[in-house]
């Protein structure tokens, strides 16, 4: 998705000041991760208005885009890394053992009552996510917001095809980056609807 231009206005000098525009859709629409002015104000030096436009074609192919994705995926990594030691293990998992069975769809409530607990046990904050007839189960970072995937085995053994929920160390797979927790509507405790215009290339 792309990011929309930046507003920009003239400053006495002649210089161009540069504000925030419209966030990606996926963001709150008032943040701005970083603009050309963050840019000036850590690399100093000025642009004018006729200037900005060749510092963005420039900027496009450069390094930066790669340079912020690298910190972008720091970030998200650092989120998993503190989710993933402060799991606990089950002391008696034999309660939450085929706890969603086979049955595609389990009511939105069973699922708040078993995630709630799921969560006391462990400190793993689950959610599923529904759209249309398909369902599927993630981490959640209460801390951020973000969404993780959730180990397979993991996910096996919550539905009755597995023999162990697996090493905690594996709970929290990969960062969901399809869609964020804000373009989800919440149904119910741990449980959310995406809405179908919304979602990405999802398995």
């Amino acid at each position: 998705m792309r990011a929309e231009e930046p507003n920009t206005r003239t400053d006495q000098t002649g210089s161009a000041e540069v504000t925030a525009g419209p966030a990606r859709t996926t963001a709150a629409p008032y943040l701005a991760v970083i603009t050309a002015a963050d840019l000036l104000g850590r690399l100093g030096g000025t642009l004018t208005r006729a200037e900005l436009g060749q510092v963005r074609a420039r900027v496009t192919c450069s390094r930066v885009g790669e340079v912020l994705g690298d910190v972008v995926f720091a970030v998200t990594e650092a989120h998993r890394r503190e989710l993933t030691d402060s799991v606990r293990g089950f002391g008696d998992g034999t309660a939450f053992a085929g706890c969603l069975g086979a049955v595609p769809l389990v009511p939105a409530e069973r699922i708040g009552l078993l995630f709630t607990d799921i969560e006391t046990a462990t400190g793993l904050a689950l959610v599923r996510v529904r759209c249309g007839e398909d369902a599927w189960l993630f981490v959640e970072d209460p801390a951020s917001g973000r969404l993780f995937e959730i180990d397979d085995l993991f996910d096996a053994w919550l539905h009755g095809a597995g023999a162990s929920p697996g090493l905690t160390a594996h709970w929290v797979g990969h960062v969901v980056d399809s869609f964020t927790r804000d373009e989800l509507i919440q149904t119910g405790p741990h449980d959310y609807v995406l809405p179908e215009t919304v979602r990405g290339p999802l398995t």
